[in-house]
């Protein structure tokens, strides 16, 4: 009796093997919702009180390169106000940033575009590519699609 049910333990094996196989390398939705943000990157520390602000995408634009990269600043964090919004990144997110703001020779209107996708209170990024900033006088400025 042992042997037809080592038959059938060894044909469920097998059976199942190929179907974790093809579900392993079958990309899951957090891998292909990404999502791509377009707006100003400031350090936590600023853009947290830029925030609380009226207008917080001309605040923002206005922002020094030389701020976001002072030591203080730098190791708050980074996030990207995008249409209005005040987006905060992932660790991943954070050393993107601040390389990209190391790139960048601009001193204001660090307008870049992000790909990433939402986890939680925070953005999983991917990427981050400088932009040419929009027209000064559009105060919207960014797209923050949710």
């Amino acid at each position: 009796m042992e042997t037809p049910s080592v038959a059938l333990l060894c044909l469920l094996l097998c059976g199942t093997v190929p179907i974790l196989s093809a579900q392993e390398a079958t990309p899951t939705p957090a891998d292909s919702t990404s999502v791509t943000l377009t707006g100003y990157l400031v350090d936590v520390m600023c853009g947290n009180a830029i925030a609380k602000k009226s207008n917080p995408m001309s605040k923002a634009a206005r922002h020094t390169r030389a701020c976001a990269l002072a030591e203080a600043c730098a190791a708050e964090g980074y996030g990207v106000f995008a249409d209005g919004s005040w987006i905060l990144f992932d660790e991943k997110g954070n050393a993107l940033a601040n390389a990209a703001l190391k790139e960048d020779d601009r001193p204001r209107e660090l307008y870049f575009q992000v790909v990433g996708r939402y986890d939680g209170d925070r953005f999983a990024v991917i990427s981050i590519e400088p932009l040419p900033a929009p027209d000064s006088q559009d105060t919207g400025g960014g797209s923050a699609p949710r």
